[in-house]
């Protein structure tokens, strides 16, 4: 009993139990050094060779502030009292070996601004409850393995601006509510086993620089939204972290013309019977124009449920006609078009606010928008 008891104790000292730190607080021992609960705010074990799993122990550390322990070569699962380690704003595990799941406790660190696991083992899916971290600026769990579908939860992270999930094994769609993240710059998540059509509403991240959903299973039509996107450099060249990528899914033809020659391989085998089954949509829409207010670009979403001529048209509070966008046939389909606050003599417009109307068929409507200088 005592050379059993003596073992446990020993254990609990490798693994993160107290200890009394050089300014004389009570502290934590991680990896044969003490660290004050008190007094420690940061810790960067950054590429230190450090091997094994990650005490429990660093749960105790809850004034930390940042945790750095990238480029090491740690081990196991990720702790769950990491949860416990509220005030962090930075977490970086990334570059290890860490297996298991991604523990949910995570979703308690609602201060965190940058989150990276990528570059490990991990597998499970992505926790709903990240999703309650919206101050998060950065999310990174690319390059892990990491299965079932992205969560609709990622919708609420108002404030990110980079969303890394590539090279995992992630299924299902993606979330409209990705839509809602208008702060976005990048998108990653090329190389998973993603299905279904693109969400229109990605279309309302008008600050994209890169979006890469290559090498995924992808289908259905493209939209004309993404020539909206004017910020995107398409490719077929995933080299470089400025560029963004459609190859290597099963999209279906015809493709918006600003797509044309950077779309590759497509696997169009079922677009026969997806055509059959053709996102078109079921009425007339004009929708509020994005951003509003604008200075000076906005961009004019609708639907055309058929084929037909459509006027789209720009009046100030006068009522006088100022721009008119589009006056022709069009196809049916969800359709955009940007307004860059210029009249019909490409002359600049005073700050104000102004209508505009879409007439296609017997439909009508008129919206208003406000330009600001």
């Amino acid at each position: 009993m005592k050379k059993y008891l003596f073992i446990v104790l020993l254990a609990g000292v490798c693994f993160g139990q107290d200890c009394i730190d050089d300014d004389g607080t009570e502290g934590v021992e991680l990896w044969s050094d003490c660290y004050s609960i008190e007094n420690t705010v940061f810790l960067d074990l950054y590429d230190l060779g450090i091997i094994g799993i990650i005490p429990t122990g660093i749960g105790n550390l809850t004034n930390l502030t940042r945790l750095l322990l990238n480029d090491n070569q740690l081990t196991g699962p990720i702790p769950s009292e990491l949860g416990n380690l509220i005030n962090l704003i930075e977490l970086d595990l990334d570059d290890n070996q860490l297996t298991g799941p991604i523990p949910s406790e995570l979703g308690n660190l609602i201060n965190l601004i940058e989150l990276d696991l990528d570059h490990n083992q991990l597998t499970g899916s992505i926790p709903s409850e990240l999703g309650n971290l919206i101050n998060l600026i950065k999310l990174d769990l690319d390059y892990n393995q990491l299965t079932d579908s992205i969560p609709s939860e990622l919708g609420n992270l108002i404030n990110l601006i980079e969303l890394d999930l590539d090279e995992n094994q992630l299924t299902g769609s993606i979330p409209s509510e990705i839509g809602n993240l208008m702060n976005l710059e990048h998108i990653d998540f090329a190389e998973n086993l993603l299905t279904g059509s693109i969400p229109l509403e990605i279309g309302n991240l008008t600050n994209l620089d890169a979006i890469k959903l290559h090498q995924n299973q992808l289908s259905g039509p493209l939209s004309e939204i993404f020539c909206s996107l004017s910020n995107l450099t398409w490719s077929l060249d995933d080299s470089s972290n400025l560029v963004s990528t459609l190859y290597s899914n099963n999209f279906c033809p015809p493709y918006p013309p600003c797509l044309e020659g950077y779309l590759g391989q497509q696997n169009t085998t079922n677009c026969l019977l997806y055509i059959d089954n053709i996102q078109i949509p079921n009425s007339y829409k004009l929708y509020q124009n994005f951003p509003n207010p604008f200075n000076p670009i906005t961009s004019l979403r609708y639907d055309l449920p058929k084929k037909g001529l459509v006027n789209i048209t720009i009046f100030d509070m006068m009522g006088r006609i100022v721009k008119t966008l589009v006056n022709g046939s069009q196809t049916a389909g969800f359709k955009s078009i940007q307004w860059n606050a210029t009249n019909d003599r490409n002359e600049p417009l005073s700050a104000g606010l102004y209508l505009y109307t879409i007439q296609a068929s017997e439909f009508r409507q008129t919206r208003k928008m406000v330009l600001l200088k």
